[in-house]
């Protein structure tokens, strides 16, 4: 990477916002570079934000960052969450390897039943309102809101929760729907627990 394009002292904020830049014309390996040293000096969301970003550029380098934001949100002794969870998938075409969509299955485990059970319920309304951009808006926002699921399935005696997003690569979506399941865990006494996606929720090919 050129020395220049991170000068001394430079915060992880804006070597993400740099890296983003990069990105966005086309300069892959420097704004690698930008992006591991963003996620070491802890700008905030580093790991979200970079799998947006390699998930609008179509590179799969969004499944291994989606691994890495997931992982960031466990908390020892309180909610942990796998590394595979709602995770991008990619393809593979002899040798070239592409972008594919993300697993929208939550479960959570380890926990007291019927506190998560309550938990999801109450979850259930802001998870309607999740929308692409990582926010749950009020309801007169809804409507104009960026892409939101068109569905969410509770199952409560299995502690799933399953949302209809197309199977669209969304990790700011995903971050918004592991964010308000960890806070509702809480809420409800339902911790220490674990969320995961299940295997039987990956696509079959």
């Amino acid at each position: 990477m050129d020395a220049q394009a991170f000068p001394s002292g430079q915060d992880g904020e804006a070597a993400l916002r740099r890296g983003r830049e990069l990105l966005a014309v086309g300069d892959r390996d420097a704004a690698e570079g930008l992006f591991e040293e963003a996620f070491g000096r802890g700008a905030a969301d580093a790991p979200w934000w970079i799998a947006q970003a390699y998930t609008e550029a179509g590179d799969v380098r969004a499944a291994a960052w989606m691994r890495r934001a997931a992982a960031s949100l466990s908390r020892p002794g309180g909610v942990t969450v796998d590394a595979d969870t709602l995770p991008i998938t990619t393809g593979r075409v002899e040798d070239f390897e592409y972008l594919g969509g993300q697993v929208w299955c939550v479960a959570v485990a380890d926990c007291d039943p019927r506190a998560a059970a309550s938990a999801l319920a109450a979850a259930k309304p802001s998870l309607g309102q999740a929308t692409a951009d990582g926010r749950v808006p009020p309801d007169e926002e809804a409507a104009s809101a960026p892409y939101y699921a068109n569905c969410v399935w509770i199952d409560q005696e299995a502690l799933t929760v399953r949302l209809d997003a197309k199977d669209a690569a969304m990790p700011m979506l995903a971050r918004v729907v592991l964010t308000v399941l960890i806070d509702e865990l809480h809420r409800a006494g339902a911790t220490p627990a674990q969320l995961h996606t299940p295997p039987s929720a990956y696509p079959r090919y």
